[in-house]
């Protein structure tokens, strides 16, 4: 079995939507859905009735039942290799990915001889693409405030920790051992699509070369970064949930009222103040990333072999 846990930003979705399908002549996603997110994932976070899960509850016997469920319906082929893909396992970003190390114990013990696909994301492009998710969904704090909210020991909100990568890869291949542990950059995704799957292939002993894929296809792209940004306070009207604190005022009315009014709007606005708006976002991500993750980023080449700094992530100074 593959388990793929995210990061989120990583193109997760495309992976989804494309390479762990049912369609797929090499993997037969545990799911009940033909492709997307696994629904059987969740069953490692909630319970049945959608609180989280006790910390101490590997919730065993429903994970179990669920994948004797799955693996005996129609479309099974025990031939396929059987994946599981979900982003939230690596945790959630607008929470820390506080809960990060207890999933990974649930997949062991649930899982013990997976394999296992961690992707990652240079930290200030990820920020960017992570920021303009969460006020899509429903956030409404400024950059600078959703970078720097502190915890105040109740409900966990953004945390740098949770871009720290080594800690999760080196939990993983404790876990799991260093062989059965593949960490593969968006970057290379985004770049050299044969390698990519080259480097999925030989991880799992399969020659995916053959494999008929649209990288073209683009996945949660970001737009109308201008409106989305100076217009964030209307995403009380528009989403209740808890990165709005479940806001009163999201109705049917109102958030067919706002999303006319971002249509609108959104045809006044030129793709030049988008692109700047992008781009004042993307300097100050990276004026507050500047070398806060270099030991961290060290440490994963160090772990995974793989050359960061070939693909912009920040290093430490050679010459300190």
């Amino acid at each position: 079995m593959l388990i793929h846990i995210g990061f989120h930003k990583t193109g997760t979705t495309w992976l989804q939507k494309n390479l762990f399908t049912r369609n797929s002549d090499y993997f037969f996603p545990i799911s009940d859905q033909l492709e997307g997110p696994s629904a059987l994932a969740m069953k490692l976070i909630y319970d049945e009735d959608q609180y989280l899960l006790n910390s101490f509850c590997d919730n065993k016997n429903v994970i179990q039942q669920n994948l004797r469920q799955i693996l005996k319906s129609d479309g099974y082929n025990p031939e396929k290799i059987a994946v599981i893909s979900h982003e939230r396992l690596s945790g959630n970003p607008h929470s820390s990915g506080f809960d990060g190390a207890v999933i990974a114990r649930r997949i062991k013990n649930n899982f013990p001889k997976a394999k296992i696909l961690i992707g990652i994301r240079e930290q200030s492009t990820w920020l960017l693409s992570n920021y303009f998710q969460y006020l899509k969904v429903g956030g409404n704090l400024s950059l600078s405030n959703y970078l720097n909210t502190k915890y105040d020991g109740k409900r966990p909100a953004f945390s740098q920790g949770h871009l720290e990568y080594h800690y999760l890869i080196k939990d993983y291949q404790d876990r799991f051992s260093k062989e059965n542990v593949l960490v593969v950059p968006y970057e290379l995704f985004d770049s050299d699509h044969s390698l990519f799957l080259k480097l999925i292939g030989n991880f799992l002993h399969i020659d995916l070369s053959g494999a008929q894929l649209d990288f073209d296809q683009k996945e949660n792209i970001s737009s109308d970064y201008f409106l989305n940004y100076k217009l964030r306070f209307l995403n009380r009207f528009r989403h209740s949930n808890s990165l709005n604190n479940y806001s009163p005022y999201s109705t049917a009315i109102s958030r067919k009222i706002v999303y006319h009014g971002k249509e609108l709007l959104s045809t006044m606005i030129s793709n030049n103040r988008d692109e700047r708006t992008k781009e004042q976002l993307l300097q100050k991500i990276t004026a507050w990333t500047k070398d806060r993750f270099a030991q961290s980023n060290k440490s994963t080449s160090e772990l995974t072999g793989l050359d960061l700094e070939m693909f912009g992530y920040q290093m430490e100074n050679k010459s300190q």
